[in-house]
C-alpha cells in the first residue's frame, strides 16, 4: 500500500480501510479492492499534479477540464473525490481525496459524517500526521459516537457489548441511500464486526474505560448508570452544535437520530452525484454492478 501511495503526489495523511485491508465475514471476493483515504493540504493543487503524474486515474472529461473542474465539484457538490479500479502491481485500489481541514472538521462536527463514520471503524494509518489537533479530533469523534450510543441505550440499563459495538459501527449508515438502492450489503456492519471482533472490541474498550462513571463492562455486558446526571454528562460530550437542552431522553435521542440520518442521506446523495460528474460511464456502471452484487 505504501508503494502505491508513493506513486501519488505528496500526501499529508493516508489511511487504509475496508475489506481489502481488514477481513470481513462472508465477503464474496478473495482479494477485494483496497480502499484508501488520502488527505492533502490543497486538493486543487494536488489534483493538478496528479493529473500530470497519473492521468490514467481520471476520466477523459475530468482530464480535459482539469483541476478547476474537480475543485468546482468539490466546493459545490461533495468534497471527497473517489477513484476506483486503479491497478497497481497485483492489487486494485480505490482512493478518496479530501482536503485535510475538511477531514478535521468532519471528525469534530460531523459535517459530512462520511469520514468521521469511516474512522469509527477499523483503519490502518499508512502515513500519519503528528499534529495534536488531528489526534484530539480523532479521539473526540470516537467519544462522541460512544456518548450517542450510550444515550440511545441508557433506558435499557444494560446491553451486550456486541450490540453496543454494532450500534457504534452503524452510525454512518443510518439513512445511507446506498442501502435503499441496493448498492450496499445490508449485513455490512455485522460482517465488519464479526471479521474484526477482537480488534474492534479492544479499540472501543480503551475508550469505554473512560466512561466509568456512566457505564461499566462486565461479562461482555455494558451496564449503565442511568441517573439524571449520567444523561447530562453524555450530552456534554456531544459537541456537534446541537441544542440538546430537553430533559426528555426520548426527545434528545430523536433529535440526535434525525441529525445523523439527515447527514447520511445528504452525504450519500451528494457522493453519488460527485461520482457521476467525475468518473467515466464505464467505471460508474462497473462500480454500481459490483456494489449490487455484494448487497
Amino acid at each position: 500500500m505504501i508503494n502505491f501511495i508513493n506513486t501519488l503526489p505528496k500526501v499529508k495523511l493516508a489511511i487504509g480501510y475496508g475489506s481489502g485491508v481488514f477481513p470481513q465475514a462472508h465477503h464474496p471476493n478473495k482479494q477485494p479492492m483496497i480502499d484508501l483515504i488520502i488527505a492533502v493540504n490543497n486538493s486543487k493543487e494536488w489534483h493538478s499534479a496528479n493529473i500530470q503524474q497519473n492521468p490514467q486515474h481520471y476520466s477523459t472529461l475530468t482530464k480535459l477540464l482539469g483541476s478547476s473542474y474537480i475543485q468546482m465539484v468539490s466546493n459545490n457538490v461533495f468534497p471527497i473525490q473517489y477513484f476506483p479500479y486503479i491497478k497497481y502491481q497485483d492489487r486494485v485500489y480505490k482512493y478518496g481525496v479530501v482536503q485535510y481541514d475538511i477531514l478535521l472538521q468532519d471528525l469534530k462536527q460531523w459535517n459530512l459524517l462520511t469520514l468521521a463514520g469511516r474512522l469509527q471503524k477499523p483503519v490502518k494509518f499508512l502515513i500519519e500526521t503528528q499534529e495534536q489537533e488531528f489526534q484530539e479530533a480523532y479521539n473526540q469523534n470516537i467519544r462522541t459516537a460512544i456518548a450517542i450510543v450510550a444515550l440511545a441505550n441508557l433506558n435499557l440499563k444494560q446491553v451486550t457489548l456486541d450490540k453496543f459495538l454494532h450500534d457504534c459501527l452503524s452510525i454512518s449508515y443510518i439513512g445511507d441511500l446506498r442501502f435503499k438502492f441496493g448498492a450496499e450489503n445490508m449485513n455490512k456492519v455485522n460482517n465488519i464486526l464479526q471479521g474484526n471482533k477482537q480488534q474492534i472490541t479492544s479499540f472501543y474498550e480503551s475508550y469505554l474505560l473512560k466512561f466509568d462513571q456512566i457505564l461499566k463492562i462486565e461479562n461482555d455486558q455494558i451496564l449503565f448508570n442511568n441517573e439524571e446526571n449520567s444523561i447530562q454528562q453524555l450530552i456534554k460530550m456531544i459537541t456537534l452544535g446541537l441544542n440538546l437542552q430537553s430533559q426528555n431522553l426520548k426527545e434528545v435521542n430523536e433529535q440526535i437520530y434525525s441529525f445523523m440520518r439527515d447527514k447520511n442521506i445528504s452525504s450519500s446523495k451528494m457522493m453519488m452525484i460527485s461520482n457521476i460528474l467525475l468518473l467515466s460511464t464505464r467505471t460508474l456502471i462497473r462500480y454500481a454492478l459490483e456494489k449490487r452484487g455484494k448487497a
